[in-house]
């Protein structure tokens, strides 16, 4: 949007990746999942990408992934004619890596170690999902 500065685009994608790539990181690691159906999962991500593209989309578009950014930008400039749209390639590969960089980084330190390791007995006890074969 020309409304607003590359900076912000690229604020708003990194902001919103980091939330989306934290909750599937969450909900998606085997060893330390609690036992939730699997339809809250996908209500939790659809409504992590659904607050983030309402959120987002007039300011960079929300793509959260560079191919869908860039490829929008490709078609805009395959139609259009227009060089313009593609200065802001850039914030669709640099918000979204460093937003997932940094939630990789958030869920490694700070999440993962504070779970409660259990054995497989103490799962079933608690009654945790048990995801091993």
């Amino acid at each position: 949007n020309p409304d607003f500065p590359l900076y912000a685009g690229y604020i708003a994608e990194m902001v919103w990746t980091f939330f989306l790539v934290l909750m599937v990181n969450c909900i998606s690691d085997p060893k330390y999942q609690q036992k939730t159906d699997d339809i809250m999962k996908f209500f939790a991500v659809g409504m992590v990408i659904f607050f983030g593209a309402s959120s987002i989309g007039n300011v960079s578009g929300a793509a959260l992934n560079p191919a869908v950014g860039t490829c929008s930008n490709l078609t805009g400039y395959a139609i259009h004619k227009d060089s313009s749209v593609l200065k802001s390639i850039g914030i669709y590969w640099a918000g979204p890596l460093s937003g997932s960089i940094l939630a990789a980084l958030v869920f490694t330190m700070v999440i993962k170690p504070n779970y409660e390791i259990l054995d497989e007995k103490q799962m079933k006890e608690k009654d945790y999902a048990i995801n091993s074969p």
